[in-house]
C-alpha cells in the first residue's frame, strides 16, 4: 500500500468514528428530547387541571383575582390541589402564614421601638389579641375539615360555622 493509500484509510476510519460519534450524541440527544418532552407534558397536565381547580373555587370568593395570585403564588401549588377541599386548606395555610409573619413584625416592633405611647403599645397588644384570636380560629377550621365527617359538614349550621370562623378573621 503507498504512502496516499494510507492516508485516505487512517482519513476514511476518521471520517467513520466522526459520523459514529456524531450519530451516537444525535441519538442520545434525540432521547433526551422525548424524555424532557413527555415529562414536561405530564407536568403541564397536572398544572393546568390545578390551576383549573384553583380558579374554580376562587371565583366563588369575594375577591378571584386576589384569591387566584395569593394561592397559585404558593410554590408547589399544583402537586397539592386535587379536590376542591385543598384548595380552601392552602388557603387556611396561607392565611395563617400571613399572620404569623405579621405577629412577628408587631413583635418587632414592640421590641425595637422604645418610644411607643401608650396608645401605640394598646394598639399593638390589641393587634396581636386579633392575631391569636384569629390563628385560633383558623386552627379550628382545620381540625374539623381534617376530620372529614360527612355529615357534620353537610349539616348547613355546622358549614355556616367554619365559613364563619375565616371571614371572622379577615374582617379582624
Amino acid at each position: 500500500m503507498t504512502q496516499a493509500g494510507h492516508y485516505i484509510s487512517i482519513s476514511e476510519k476518521n471520517k467513520r468514528l466522526i459520523l459514529a460519534i456524531f450519530a451516537s450524541f444525535l441519538l442520545v440527544g434525540t432521547i433526551i428530547a422525548i424524555v424532557a418532552g413527555v415529562n414536561s407534558h405530564k407536568n403541564s397536565t397536572k398544572n393546568a387541571a390545578a390551576h383549573a381547580l384553583l380558579m374554580a373555587s376562587c371565583s366563588s370568593t369575594r375577591y378571584p383575582d386576589l384569591c387566584y395570585s395569593t394561592l397559585a403564588s404558593v410554590p408547589g401549588v399544583a402537586d397539592n390541589l386535587a379536590v376542591p377541599k385543598d384548595v380552601i386548606l392552602l388557603s387556611i395555610n396561607s392565611t395563617r402564614d400571613a399572620i404569623k409573619r405579621n405577629i412577628f413584625l408587631a413583635d418587632k416592633c414592640q421590641a425595637t421601638s422604645k418610644r411607643l405611647t401608650e396608645q401605640q403599645k394598646t394598639a399593638l397588644a390589641d393587634c396581636m389579641t386579633n392575631y391569636n384570636s384569629g390563628l385560633a380560629d383558623l386552627d379550628k377550621v382545620s381540625e374539623a375539615l381534617a376530620k372529614n365527617d360527612r355529615e357534620l359538614l353537610h349539616q348547613q349550621q355546622y358549614a355556616d360555622d367554619l365559613k364563619t370562623q375565616p371571614c371572622r378573621v379577615m374582617d379582624s
